[in-house]
């Protein structure tokens, strides 16, 4: 699901794209699919081997804004880690 957010994002016309969550969360996520991809059925793990080098792309032009007038953010519900306040 978050392949698709991140394209969503990465595709949106507006200044300001708010992610839901954190980007750790989204490389968390990553991290996970990619370490249990041979579990998965054969469809979801083609699906996902198809699309990981797309969504790391647009994870790296969400974390870089290579754009001036639009900017990428995340925001967290939450933190365990207390990195706000």
């Amino acid at each position: 699901m978050f392949f698709y957010k991140l394209e969503l994002a990465c595709n949106a016309p507006h200044n300001l794209v708010m992610l839901d969550g954190s980007f750790t969360s989204i490389l968390v996520a990553i991290g996970q699919c990619l370490k249990n991809r041979s579990k998965a059925p054969i469809e979801l793990r083609k699906e996902i081997e198809a699309r990981i080098e797309v969504t790391l792309q647009k994870f790296n032009k969400v974390l870089t804004s290579p754009r001036i007038d639009q900017i990428f953010i995340a925001l967290p519900k939450y933190t365990e880690r207390k990195e706000l306040y």
